[in-house]
């Protein structure tokens, strides 16, 4: 990503988010392997069914680079709201795009009126990410941190 270009978020539907979690595959293409295993844990298999929207991180208003899923009901249907998926591309990591896309999944989350919402997480970097944005978080929705990182 070049320094003058601008990102910008979207909310889309659940219906258009095979095609950004494809086109993030895509813009991953140059990684290797091991550094893309959680995109299908996040997106692929039954995630869908709890999922109504998610907010997209768009380089120049077109390139996904980032992404985060929200269920409102939660993923397995307790009623709790919960952004069930969040993934950065590899080579924007640890440049504040995870805090940027938080940031904007918990305003929509605002809008919708959520008033708490679970993320569970499961690498310590999303661990460190959620805590850390906690202690600023300026949304009006509260985060339950559920700690998922020993299960993997």
């Amino acid at each position: 990503m070049e320094s003058n270009e601008t990102i910008v978020s979207r909310v889309i539907e659940q219906q258009l988010i095979g095609d950004v979690v494809s086109r993030l595959e895509a813009n991953c293409i140059n990684n290797p392997p091991e550094v893309m295993p959680f995109l299908p844990l996040l997106f692929g298999g039954d995630r869908y069914h709890c999922v109504d929207e998610a907010v997209v991180l768009l380089v120049g208003g077109v390139k996904p680079v980032a992404i985060a899923t929200i269920a409102p009901l939660g993923e397995s249907g307790n009623g709790q709201p919960e952004i069930v998926g969040l993934y950065v591309i590899p080579n924007l990591r640890k440049h504040r795009i995870g805090q940027f896309l938080l940031q904007k999944t918990l305003e929509r989350c605002a809008e919708r009126s959520f008033p708490t919402v679970t993320i569970c997480v499961i690498t310590q970097a999303g661990k460190h990410l959620v805590q850390s944005f906690k202690k600023t978080n300026n949304t009006g929705v509260e985060i339950n941190l559920v700690d998922c990182v020993s299960i993997f």
